[in-house]
This record gives structure tokens, C-alpha cells and sequence, in this order.
């Protein structure tokens, strides 16, 4: 092989890896764009827990959103799988298509967060924390039943009396 050919099999080589940068990065610019869709676009409470979850944690959503299984990146999105159960009546298979994983992925970080809270009592401080912070945020509050009155005690009228 010649120098000739060698130098042209480097520049498509190069011009193949700018081709994979761009590409690579257009996908990047798509993920963004489809979590920013989806946030605008999802009910309001799990786009409240992503905002309060990615700043309590210092993290973009789309972080949040990626494949990383870094650590700094891993808890905050077992935290927000933690919450988007807790608070809402979400399906896993719901949430999990926030995160772009399975649904088998949410269950498995909820129950992390449980168990990692029943051990480490920093981290059950700061998710008690995160909690507070959602339920101002979304403005629940406990469930209380209604005070009991004569008119909810009353036996089931029976089908002799109907008019």
C-alpha cells in the first residue's frame, strides 16, 4: 500500500469520526430536547419532583435521564424513581419511561432508597428533607379521614323502603 493510499484511507477515516462526533452529538441535542419536551409536557407533579430532585442534588434532568451509572448520577435518579412513587399514582412502567429505563429499574431504586435509608441516617435526613420540600412544593398534604357524623353511620337503607 502507498503513502497515496494510506493518506487517503486516514482522511476518510477522519472524515467518518467527524461524521460519528456530529451524529453523536445531534442525539445528545435529542435527548435534551425530548426531556425539556417531556417535562413541559408531563404531569406537573413528576416535573416537580425532577426540579426539586435535580437541585437538591446539583444535576441537570438530563442527567438525571441518562444511562451514567455513576454514582453522583445514580442516586439522584433512584431518588426521583423513590418519590415519583411515593407521591404519585404513576405506574412504574410510567415512571420508568421518564428515566428511559425499565420498569423493573424503578422498583429496584425505590427499594434501594428504602433500604439505604433504614441504615444511613445522613441520607434519610436529606431524602426526609427532599420530601418536605416536594410536599410544599405540590401542596399535599395527609390524607384525614372526614370527622364521623350521624349521617355516615346510618345502616344502608334497604330496598323495601324505595318509592
Amino acid at each position: 500500500m502507498t503513502d497515496l493510499e494510506l493518506n487517503q484511507r486516514l482522511a476518510d477515516a477522519e472524515d467518518r469520526i467527524q461524521k460519528l462526533r456530529r451524529l453523536l452529538e445531534a442525539e445528545r441535542e435529542l435527548k435534551r430536547l425530548e426531556v425539556r419536551a417531556f417535562l413541559n409536557a408531563c404531569p406537573d407533579v413528576l416535573g416537580e419532583i425532577m426540579s426539586v430532585v435535580c437541585a437538591e442534588f446539583s444535576i441537570t434532568s438530563y442527567a438525571v435521564t441518562s444511562r451514567s451509572r455513576k454514582q453522583p448520577i445514580v442516586w439522584p435518579r433512584m431518588v426521583f424513581s423513590y418519590f415519583a412513587r411515593e407521591l404519585t399514582a404513576q405506574s412504574t412502567p410510567a415512571i420508568a419511561c421518564v428515566l428511559g429505563q425499565d420498569h423493573s429499574a424503578v422498583i429496584y431504586a425505590a427499594d434501594r432508597v428504602r433500604e439505604r435509608m433504614a441504615t444511613d441516617l445522613e441520607f434519610k435526613s436529606r431524602i426526609e428533607s427532599i420530601g418536605d420540600k416536594l410536599r410544599e412544593a405540590l401542596k399535599i398534604v395527609e390524607f384525614r379521614p372526614p370527622p364521623a357524623s350521624a349521617e355516615w353511620n346510618q345502616p344502608w337503607p334497604d330496598n323495601k323502603n324505595r318509592g
